[in-house]
């Protein structure tokens, strides 16, 4: 067989493939969107929540992102209170109450986490500063009632390893080297 026999043959292959995706849904009796929310729906992130509250969540986020910080769930009286982060309160100005089947859910911003990260945050800048800790850089992860916090260092130093050890404000801080060199020291050396 020549190449340009393979060729068409590949093609062919991967159109019947894509064509096969595409349809399956609908061959299945189901909408793009029912498929979509039953794949959530299997990968939920949070199962102590009703079917129908971490349907609503998905559709809420993917209007206006944020995180799901904590919860607390009242099931005798069917009620949820979800905190979130990641938005500004611009953006999210006065609690969320919805009536979600027999589920009376309110999402209100987290507003202490929001003020602890910014807290973390300015202190990580102000740690980058300082030579003494070897920074290049950080990450901070916020998120189901913690702030995770990831450090890169170009060298450990005794002051970047007291932070590994003891963390950040009660946060515990993780790290590992990177493989750019620091930058120059703007001190004067003799």
């Amino acid at each position: 067989m020549g190449k340009k026999v393979i060729i068409g043959l590949m093609i062919v292959i991967l159109s019947a493939i894509t064509l096969g995706i595409a349809l399956t849904p609908d061959l299945m009796g189901q909408s793009n969107s029912e498929t979509e929310l039953n794949y959530m729906m299997k990968y939920m992130r949070y199962p102590q929540f009703p079917k129908s509250v971490n349907a609503e969540l998905y559709q809420l986020k993917k209007e206006k992102p944020f995180a799901v910080n904590k919860w607390e769930i009242d099931e005798k009286n069917k009620q949820i209170i979800i905190y979130i982060i990641g938005m500004g309160k611009r953006q999210f100005d006065s609690p969320l109450i919805k009536k979600i089947d027999e589920w009376n859910v309110t999402i209100i911003l987290d507003t202490e986490m929001m003020k602890e990260e910014e807290i973390v945050r300015s202190e990580m800048n102000r740690l980058e500063q300082d030579p003494d800790m070897q920074l290049a850089g950080h990450t901070l992860s916020v998120g189901d009632g913690r702030i995770e916090i990831f450090v890169y260092l170009y060298n450990y130093t005794p002051a970047n390893r007291e932070l590994l050890k003891n963390g950040l404000r009660g946060w515990k801080v993780d790290g590992g080297p990177v493989v750019t060199p620091p930058p120059p020291s703007t001190g004067a050396t003799k």
